[in-house]
């Protein structure tokens, strides 16, 4: 019998875990379950499939309107604060509109549909909008994207695949994100577009070494 092993992982306030090749965490029969130990209740929406990609097990977003929605059940505060994903963007978007929702609430990770751009943007922050590293990503490729808003040092730090692309001075001094999230779909317009294999959420902004570790550690899984 084949057991399914974790991967080692940076666990301090991790808020959110969902993890498409653990079958603790996504089961095949269409859930996604949390498993950082908060056991955060998730809904579905629409019809996500777990599909093959890139030869990495995960939900496939292949209509408009699939998305998730992660409930924490009242606002998170934090003024540090990481997103994770691996994402397979697919060959041709779905929808128009600017950008592909991976994870949104009051902070927001998102795919540039016009150039292929991992895109950042917390709102009542210093020199508040939208933050792009200008690294284009290849569609139809596994990409691990890590964001990582540092209230002590004021910056936020963008990681596109193991490397820091880009810092910006920005920062959140009293700062949340929603009692829910939205991963996948922010309304029609910013509908995402093909795999997601991981998610996860820190209340704490980690530092290099376990950025790297992140990606180091599943980076076999997706061909990278």
């Amino acid at each position: 019998m084949a057991f399914f092993h974790s991967p080692k992982i940076p666990t301090t306030d991790l808020a959110l875990y969902l993890d498409g090749a653990n079958p603790k965490s996504a089961p095949s029969d269409g859930t996604w379950k949390d498993i950082s130990g908060n056991n955060r209740n998730i809904n579905v929406y629409g019809s996500p499939n777990i599909v093959t990609l890139g030869g990495a097990r995960c939900y496939e977003l292949n209509s408009t309107g699939d998305r998730f929605v992660a409930n924490f059940g009242d606002n998170q505060y934090t003024n540090n604060l990481t997103f994770e994903s691996w994402i397979y963007p697919a060959a041709s978007e779905l929808t128009s509109g600017d950008r592909g929702c991976i994870i949104q609430g009051y902070a927001y990770m998102s795919w540039n549909k016009s150039n292929n751009n991992l895109s950042n943007y917390w709102y009542s922050t210093t020199n508040q909008g939208y933050h792009e590293p200008g690294v284009s990503m290849s569609r139809q490729q596994w990409h691990h994207l890590l964001s990582v808003w540092n209230a002590s040092t004021g910056y936020l730090y963008q990681y596109v695949n193991g490397s820091l692309v880009n810092i910006v001075s920005t920062v959140a001094s009293s700062g949340f994100y929603y009692s829910s999230l939205n991963i996948g779909w922010e309304g029609d317009g910013r509908q995402f577009a093909g795999g997601f294999g991981l998610i996860k959420i820190y209340n704490k902004a980690l530092s290099g070494a376990e950025a790297l570790e992140c990606y180091n550690n599943l980076k076999s899984r997706f061909g990278r």
